[in-house]
């Protein structure tokens, strides 16, 4: 945490290097999930498998520039690897729900999240609607320490922009309530 508030004082912009092992793919994430909870744009470098940033920066420092420059988006980074090491689409499902949607949630901007929406719907062959109902049920489910004040102001809802329903209107106005609360001392609402 100390360290993406010091990096986002210097710059909005984040290449992240972790090892090319599965350590190095989960440790790449939670740091991305923070520097985006920042407001920060997170790419990620690619190692060539079975080598750390250290390892490649001793053999040649061009080869780590080179990877800071092609570095990928984080989701782009995500759906690839997901892809590629997917036994079949339902594994390849469960992991882009699991690894991919919490990311588009922390987006700031409702283009990029409607680009990455319409992006990890075409690598699903699903349909934009139900990646963002998943986004949205993660939005609604995200823990309470994980949300910051910048969650209750930027979080997009495609429903928003929608004609709302009855249910939709009922919905939103729940979760309004909940986000309110959230900061008071006592919540008036118990939710377990």
């Amino acid at each position: 945490d100390d360290h993406v508030v010091m990096l986002s004082r210097l710059s909005k912009n984040a290449v992240l290097a972790f090892d090319a092992d599965k350590a190095g793919f989960l440790s790449a994430g939670k740091s991305a999930m923070k520097a985006l909870q920042s407001g920060m744009d997170v790419k990620i470098a690619r190692i060539p498998k079975g080598k750390d940033p250290a390892d490649v920066i001793l053999e040649n420092a061009d080869h780590i520039r080179r990877a800071v420059r092609e570095a990928d988006h984080v989701i782009d980074f995500y759906l690839e690897a997901l892809t590629q090491n997917a036994k079949n689409a339902l594994d390849l499902n469960k992991n882009v729900r699991k690894f991919v949607l919490p990311f588009v949630g922390y987006l700031p901007s409702k283009i990029d999240q409607d680009h990455f929406v319409t992006r990890i719907a075409t690598v699903l062959s699903v349909s934009p609607d139900a990646v963002w109902q998943d986004v949205l049920e993660h939005v609604r489910t995200k823990p309470k320490e994980e949300m910051t004040q910048r969650d209750t102001d930027t979080r997009v809802t495609k429903e928003s922009q929608q004609i709302p329903t009855r249910k939709r209107a009922v919905e939103q106005k729940l979760i309004g309530i909940l986000l309110w609360q959230q900061n008071l001392e006592k919540p008036v609402i118990e939710v377990e």
